[in-house]
C-alpha cells in the first residue's frame, strides 16, 4: 500500500478525471506510476500493468 497527502483541491481534481474517464481513483494512480517508471526508462511492474489491463482500454496502456 502507498499512502500519501493529496491537497483537497487536488485529490477533487483527481476524483472528477476518474469520473470522467469512469475509473477508479486508484487506476489513474496506476496510470501516473506507469508513466513515471516509463519516463525514468525503468521496466512496470508486473502488479502495475496487470492492474491497467484489468482497467483500461488497451490503447490507453502505456
Amino acid at each position: 500500500m502507498i499512502a500519501g497527502y493529496f491537497d483537497p483541491e487536488a485529490f477533487r481534481a483527481i476524483k472528477v478525471l476518474a469520473a470522467q474517464q469512469d475509473v477508479p481513483v486508484d487506476v489513474l494512480i496506476h496510470e501516473a506510476f506507469a508513466a513515471l517508471f516509463k519516463r525514468l526508462k525503468q521496466p512496470v511492474p508486473s502488479p502495475i500493468l496487470k492492474r491497467l489491463k484489468e482497467r483500461l482500454p488497451p490503447k490507453l496502456i502505456p
